[in-house]
């Protein structure tokens, strides 16, 4: 009898332990997952008196701010970032390599997000878009394995950016469409956009603000009348640039960007229910920094300076939004940067520090031209892209060529080049021998079956040019220190200078939501 009553108690004990745990774990009702693409590090201390107390400041003054968030893997670009902060994993593993990659069985360069199974009864080819090339489950899918009632949402300016941040088991991924001047999704989301957006995209004022042109932040804000780095009388013709592209890609590359995003976001929250329950939803939110026309202006120009102050604006009234909406306590909210801005090689030049630009357009016709002497004339690259080299392996096959032998004579062509830092073989990066330093960090961002015969890196500072497409492509981001931030619930606001890894996000809003951790997650768990 004794024993028996000692049992009871003992059962007793565990269901209240397990009770108390629980109340004491607190889920938030919708996770909101905000990233800056090519934001300056710089800006959030150096700017940090200029900016209201509604964004940046409440974010980082009330939240836990981790100022040494690091990418472990060497080409920091969005879209890979994008997809390496929602699955946790390496470009090596999750495989978004690049922009864009040539498939050699295709013998066809695709980029990251086309797919030729969704199509569209519409003729678009963003309706074609998919995340089917990500082989990694992101923070989303994870989610709706767990708790199917959970919602799951993107919203981006960019199909690349809201697609791999989504994945594969979103309601939907939302992008700007600038041809059509509208928001859209893929069909592999929904076939057909649902009843609240196309009304919304009824009335979207896209006119207004080419029209209006872009003023100074003080303009529009008086709390930003007496901002560092911004001149009263500051104004961009919007409308020149809309006529001569004969369509809405302009905006992408002003502060209305933002604006549009913010607009689209609050009508997407309450629409769709978002945070009204208690299934933990997540949405996902990038936030652009001019987007194509990043590397023509200068890091403190008066351009990049005025989208700074109008994003600490947007970033403020989204979370009065959350506030109301949804109740202060029950969000959370993350916050970092994908491919960081770099200072331009002008700017470090007046500054006595190196730095340059590099075509990778003319270092292949030279490398080409090499090939061709050497070997014979012949197409001997298939392709390149994003410091990649493609050779053709089926005409060094028929020749009886040895492939290692011509990838190491490319890498001794590219080395003597100013501009280039290493070149790395690929059957280096598989072999698994570097375990430190550059060679661990290509290794990283390399995929057996998707990148090209040799990769390489350019000195610190240096970028590619912007005279071709080609050129423009390959731009990637050799500042991998970033800022991360987590805002919301019932977090101890604190500064923490060790160094994490922006794969340390998914598992860790992981455990916030309630989410079993999986076994191939390579990041540490934050505890905040």
């Amino acid at each position: 009898m004794f024993g028996i009553k000692k049992c009871f108690i003992f059962i007793v004990l565990i269901v209240f332990s397990v009770v108390s745990y629980s109340q004491q774990v607190k889920k938030p009702r919708i996770v909101v997952c905000v990233v800056l693409e090519n934001f300056s590090v710089d800006y959030l201390s150096k700017y940090s008196d200029d900016f209201g107390d509604k964004g940046f400041n409440r974010l980082i003054g009330e939240g836990i701010c981790y100022k040494n968030a690091y990418y472990p893997y060497m080409y920091s670009q969005t879209g890979v970032d994008h997809a390496s902060i929602n699955t946790g994993v390496m470009p090596s593993d999750h495989g978004i390599v690049a922009h864009e990659w040539y498939d050699r069985l295709l013998r066809k360069t695709f980029k990251g997000v086309s797919s030729d199974v969704y199509s569209s009864k519409q003729e678009d080819r963003y309706r074609n878009y998919s995340p089917k090339k990500l082989l990694a489950n992101t923070l989303g899918d994870e989610l709706k394995k767990n708790s199917s009632c959970s919602r799951v949402f993107s919203v981006s300016m960019n199909a690349e950016s809201s697609i791999f941040s989504a994945g594969h088991m979103a309601d939907a991924a939302y992008w700007f469409n600038h041809e059509k001047g509208e928001w859209c999704t893929s069909s592999y989301y929904i076939d057909l956009l649902n009843n609240w957006t196309k009304e919304y995209n009824k009335h979207l004022s896209l006119d207004y603000y080419v029209n209006r042109g872009w003023h100074s932040v003080s303009a529009d804000y008086s709390d930003y009348k007496n901002v560092s780095g911004v001149s009263n009388n500051f104004f961009c013709d919007l409308h020149k640039d809309k006529e001569r592209a004969g369509n809405y890609k302009v905006l992408k590359a002003s502060p209305y960007a933002n604006v549009l995003v913010s607009e689209f976001v609050r009508n997407l929250i309450i629409n769709e229910n978002l945070g009204k329950d208690n299934d933990v939803d997540l949405l996902n939110i990038s936030y652009s920094f001019l987007d194509y026309k990043c590397n023509k202006y200068k890091s403190n120009s008066e351009e990049k300076l005025d989208v700074l102050y109008r994003l600490d604006k947007e970033l403020g009234d989204l979370l009065e939004f959350l506030d109301e909406q949804v109740g202060k306590g029950n969000y959370l909210v993350s916050m970092t940067v994908s491919q960081p801005m770099m200072p331009l090689p002008d700017e470090l030049n007046k500054q006595k520090l190196p730095g340059g630009y590099f075509s990778s357009f003319k270092a292949v016709s030279l490398l080409k031209s090499y090939l061709n002497i050497k070997y014979g004339q012949a197409d001997w690259i298939s392709s390149y892209d994003s410091q990649q080299i493609y050779l053709n392996r089926e005409l060094i096959d028929s020749k009886k060529l040895d492939l290692k032998e011509i990838q190491d004579q490319v890498v001794d062509f590219l080395i003597q080049f100013s501009g280039i830092h290493k070149a790395i073989p690929s059957y280096l990066l598989s072999s698994g021998q570097y375990v430190e330093g550059f060679g661990l960090f290509m290794c990283r961002s390399y995929s057996q079956k998707r990148s090209g015969d040799v990769m390489y890196m350019l000195n610190p500072g240096w970028i590619n040019t912007l005279s071709n497409r080609e050129d423009y492509f390959a731009n990637y981001s050799s500042e991998r220190t970033v800022p991360l931030v987590f805002y919301g619930l019932d977090i101890t606001p604190k500064k923490v200078y060790d160094k994490v890894s922006i794969l340390d996000i998914m598992p860790s809003l992981s455990v916030k939501m309630g989410i079993p951790i999986r076994n191939n997650d390579v990041g540490n768990i934050l505890t905040f």
